[in-house]
C-alpha cells in the first residue's frame, strides 16, 4: 500500500478529520485515533461507523500527566498528527506542534479550523454553514436571497484539502527531511472549490485585484437554473434525470432528436422563451420512464445522467461495476463503506479493518508503546 509505514494520530474530533484519516488509512497508513474516555459516545457521531475503519482506537484523557507521557511516546513515533482543537486548545492540552517537535522534530503537523490560526474570525465556534457563508459560496435564488445549501460542502472540500496537504508534506519530507506545520482552514478550502458561487461569480478578478465590480455582470445563469439546457427534469416513473447541455451543440443534439429545430437558437433564452421551452421539455420528458430517456440519449452523445437518491446510488451500475460502495462486516454487522475514489495498478485498496469501538487498542498501543503490564493496568483503570 502507498502509506505503508507512516503513522498517522488522528486528535480531530469530527467529521472532517475523521473522514481525512480513514482515507489515509485505506491507502496503508496506521492510524491511531485518540478521543479522551466516553466523547464517542457524548458527541453522538452517527457517521463513525462509516469513517472509522482502518484505524485503532485509544482513549485518554490528555489533561491528566500519565496519559501525558502516553501522547509523547506516541508522538515520538509518529508521522502525521491531525488536530481540530480551537486555536490555543493544543498547547494547553500540552499536544501543540511545538511540545511534538521536542520528541519527533520532523512530523507533519496538520490543525484544522474552522477560520485558521489568526485572524478576527479565529476564536469563533463554528460549522459547515457558517464556512460557505464566510466564503460567498452559498447558493442563491432567482432574487438572489442565499439558501440553504443541499450538503455540507466546506467539510467535504475541507476533507480532501488535508488528504492532499499532509501526502504532499511526508513527499516533501522524504526529498527534504523535514517536516512542517500545516494550518487549514475549511473556509479557506471553500475559495479553491471550482463550483463555489465566489468562484463562479464573473466580477470575482476584477474584485481579487481591487477593481469595482461592475454590477451589469449576473452570476452563471447555467448553474442557476434559468435555462432549459441544463436542469433536472422529472420522467414517467417520477425518477429524475439530470441534463447538462452547457455546450450548443450539445443543446443542437437535444433539438434535433427531439425534432424541435425551433429550440437550436434558444440555447440561452430570455425568461419568457425559457419559460415555454421549460414547460415542453418537462411534458417531454415524464412521457416516458427514466431509463428509456438515458439508453436513448446516451447513444447520441447528449450529457444525462440519472439523478439518484441513497439507495439508488448503492445500485447505480457504474458504481457497482468499479465498487465504489463495498459492505464490509463491522462488529459483525454488515455495513456499506465508501471506497477510495481511485484504483492503484487496477486494483482497489482492501478494507482489511472494520470500525474500532471506543478505546479498543488502548492496552494494545500501551504495551506498544514500552509500558510494563502493570503499568497498563493501572493507566486502564483510570
Amino acid at each position: 500500500m502507498l502509506l505503508r509505514g507512516i503513522t498517522v494520530l488522528d486528535l480531530t474530533q469530527n467529521a472532517v478529520g475523521h473522514c481525512a484519516s480513514s482515507a489515509l488509512g485505506d491507502l496503508g497508513a496506521d492510524v491511531i485515533s485518540l478521543t479522551r474516555p466516553g466523547y464517542g459516545r457524548a458527541r453522538g457521531f452517527t457517521g463513525q461507523r462509516a469513517v472509522g475503519r482502518h484505524k485503532r482506537s485509544l482513549t485518554l484523557d490528555l489533561r491528566r500527566e500519565p496519559s501525558q507521557e502516553v501522547f509523547r511516546r506516541l508522538a515520538a513515533r509518529t508521522d502525521v498528527i491531525l488536530e481540530g482543537f480551537r486555536p490555543g486548545v493544543a498547547q494547553r492540552l500540552g499536544v501543540d506542534v511545538e511540545a511534538v517537535r521536542a520528541v519527533r522534530p520532523d512530523i507533519v503537523y496538520c490543525a484544522v479550523t474552522g477560520y485558521g490560526q489568526d485572524g478576527p474570525y479565529r476564536d469563533l465556534p463554528g460549522h459547515d454553514l457558517n464556512y460557505q457563508g464566510v466564503a460567498g459560496a452559498l447558493p442563491r435564488d432567482t432574487d438572489g436571497a442565499p439558501m440553504l445549501p443541499a450538503n455540507s460542502w466546506a467539510d467535504r472540500c475541507a476533507t480532501l484539502n488535508i488528504q492532499f496537504s499532509v501526502v504532499a508534506a511526508l513527499l516533501a519530507r522524504a526529498r527534504h527531511g523535514q517536516g512542517c506545520y500545516l494550518d487549514l482552514s475549511i473556509t479557506d478550502t471553500m475559495l479553491t472549490l471550482p463550483a463555489s458561487e465566489s468562484y463562479d461569480h464573473p466580477d470575482i478578478h476584477r474584485i481579487l485585484n481591487g477593481g469595482p465590480p461592475g454590477s451589469e455582470d449576473p452570476p452563471n445563469p447555467f448553474l442557476r437554473g434559468s435555462y432549459p439546457a441544463y436542469h433536472l427534469y422529472e420522467c414517467a416513473d417520477h425518477r429524475y434525470l439530470s441534463l447538462c447541455c452547457i455546450e450548443p451543440w450539445f443543446w443542437t443534439r437535444l433539438c434535433d432528436h427531439l425534432d424541435r429545430p425551433g429550440w437550436t437558437a434558444h440555447h440561452q433564452p430570455d425568461p419568457a422563451r425559457a419559460a415555454e421551452i421549460f414547460q415542453e421539455l418537462r411534458r417531454v420528458f415524464a412521457a416516458r420512464p427514466r431509463a428509456d430517456w438515458l439508453a436513448e440519449l446516451a447513444v447520441r452523445d447528449i450529457p444525462v445522467a440519472p439523478v439518484n437518491d441513497s439507495s439508488e446510488m448503492m445500485r447505480d451500475p457504474q458504481l457497482s461495476h468499479r465498487s465504489s460502495v463495498t459492505p464490509v462486516a463491522v462488529a459483525g454487522v454488515s455495513l456499506h463503506q465508501l471506497q477510495l475514489p481511485f484504483t492503484i495498478d487496477g486494483a482497489r485498496p482492501e478494507i482489511t479493518r472494520g470500525t474500532a469501538i471506543e478505546g479498543e487498542h488502548t492496552d494494545e498501543l500501551l504495551r506498544e508503546l514500552g509500558f510494563t503490564p502493570d503499568e497498563v493496568k493501572g493507566m486502564s483503570r483510570r
